[in-house]
């Protein structure tokens, strides 16, 4: 799945994350997300945790210019744009 979600759209990396409880886990992760593999992060104050809470579909197209705290964990990964469904 998610080196499919990769080809598709010309990521950089993808991940698969699971939620555990209040935590979320990602059991998968490819491209500059790699190094997070098995990393487990508190469900709330993250962009894949509301996307595992809400079931919304989670969409920021320029995290740079984006300050909301939650958005942190994904620039410190390296991203530019963050999509989680």
């Amino acid at each position: 799945v998610a080196e499919r979600a990769m080809a598709l759209t010309g990521a950089g990396a993808a991940s698969v994350a699971v939620r555990d409880g209040d935590d979320v886990v990602y059991p998968v992760n490819l491209g500059f997300t790699a190094p997070w593999q098995g990393a487990r992060l508190a469900l709330d104050g993250t962009l894949t945790g509301w996307c595992l809470r809400t079931g919304d579909v989670v969409h920021v197209a320029d995290l740079a210019v984006d300050d909301d705290p939650a958005r942190e964990v994904v620039r410190s990964a390296g991203a530019r744009a963050f999509l989680a469904v």
